[in-house]
């Protein structure tokens, strides 16, 4: 049977273990100013969170996730804007290749 300070120690233990991943994507987060600040060089796409790093892949390089389910109607958005995003995320990011990932299976289809 388990005694109460058994359970204390585990509980500690997963707490540390907590704040040393919050402390991980806290030093992970790009200096500058956030995609949510109407100061951010592409704010007028970055706001709507289409576009995202998240995390690392098994190599240790930097993931974006294109979230096809975020995108605004056409008419509110510049591609080219969005485009010029991705590419400018990619040379901060690393500068390696970066695997991208599509949300959406059937992005393609209707072409």
């Amino acid at each position: 049977m388990t005694n109460t300070s058994d359970l204390e120690q585990l509980a500690e233990i997963e707490l540390q273990k907590e704040e040393e991943e919050d402390e991980e994507e806290q030093r992970a987060v790009p200096d500058g100013p956030s995609r949510t600040d109407p100061s951010h060089p592409y704010y007028d796409v970055a706001r709507h969170g289409i576009i995202q790093v998240s995390g690392d892949d098994n190599y240790g390089r930097k993931l974006i996730v294109f979230s096809s389910c975020c995108l605004p109607p056409s008419h509110q958005l510049n591609h080219r804007r969005l485009l010029e995003y991705e590419e400018e995320l990619e040379i901060q990011e690393v500068d390696r290749t970066i695997p991208s990932v599509a949300d959406h299976p059937h992005r393609h289809q209707g072409r």
